[in-house]
């Protein structure tokens, strides 16, 4: 009975309040923080999520990396730009910033 109990707790899943992160800042506490900070909508060209498919950005520097159509001056990468047909689509819909009355 002994060996049956042992081989339950050893085969028993943790708790979720047991499970932690070793990471206490997040992507997500990140981009809260920079767009907190620019007052800037989160998809806005300038925005916390917007800047990263500028060329320097996460995003951009992947297809600025491989080069070629994924670059932000080939066939597919310019249209991630803020001018682009996705980009700029993003950036009207979901970036402009609206006026507060």
């Amino acid at each position: 009975m002994e060996l049956l109990h042992s081989l339950e707790n050893r085969f028993s899943k943790p708790e979720p309040a047991a499970i932690q992160s070793p990471h206490t800042n997040t992507m997500s506490d990140k981009i809260t923080d920079d767009t907190a900070a620019q007052g800037k909508p989160l998809f806005n060209a300038g925005g916390a999520i917007g800047k990263q498919f500028e060329a320097d950005g996460v995003v951009g520097q992947l297809g600025e990396g491989i080069g070629g159509p994924l670059s932000s001056k080939g066939a597919i990468g310019k249209n991630f730009t803020k001018e682009g047909a996705i980009g700029g689509n993003v950036n009207k819909t979901l970036g402009e910033e609206t006026e507060k009355k």
